[in-house]
């Protein structure tokens, strides 16, 4: 038996050269047709999304020419770390990984490189990754795009506030490599 394929809006998005807002609202209009997570995403079908492109006379060799590999951001502002966690995903087949260690340049970043995960560093020297969180989940563009947190100082205050936030999964440092790997692969999965 195959796998099926999936694909989440930001990726149909790229595939096809339209912003995230035009594919939900192929979504919501019934032409585009999808399946919900448990937390409120969409995801399509391979199957759906050639349907799609057939129904709007687009040859269906944007699917072969343009898929790629899954983009993580890393933001962690400890260069040692940032080392660790970027080894640890370039192990996994199929990631293009951007790392920055400046919350600021995270913002730039998630505009320019669209990730599909963003792990963050919640506590940075240059700026509050609960404060990042919200503005990414304010974008409706960004809609897709996961965030998994992760801190070493959390307190269960902080925990709290974290997870409110908006982020899709909180990791608790020091977490290894392999633990790394699993649990941002899971995110894209899921």
């Amino acid at each position: 038996m195959t796998k099926k394929t999936f694909y989440t809006t930001g990726q149909v998005a790229r595939l096809l050269d339209m912003s995230p807002a035009t594919i939900f609202r192929a979504i919501e209009k019934g032409q585009l047709n999808s399946s919900t997570t448990p937390g409120g995403h969409n995801r399509i079908s391979r199957e759906e999304l050639e349907a799609f492109l057939r129904s709007n006379n687009i040859s269906l060799r944007v699917l072969g020419s343009r898929e790629r590999r899954a983009r993580v951001l890393i933001v962690e502002d400890n260069p040692a770390e940032l080392r660790v966690f970027k080894r640890a995903l370039q192990a996994a087949a199929n990631l293009e990984i951007v790392t920055t260690t400046s919350g600021y340049e995270a913002g730039c970043l998630t505009k320019s490189f669209c990730p599909d995960i963003i792990l963050l560093d919640i506590f940075l020297a240059d700026a509050d990754g609960r404060e990042i969180v919200k503005l990414i989940r304010s974008n409706p563009e960004l809609k897709a795009t996961k965030i998994a947190a992760i801190s070493g100082a959390a307190s269960p205050d902080d925990l709290h506030t974290i997870r409110a936030c908006g982020v899709d999964e909180f990791i608790q440092k020091p977490v290894t490599p392999d633990d790394l790997r699993e649990t941002i692969l899971n995110l894209l999965q899921g």
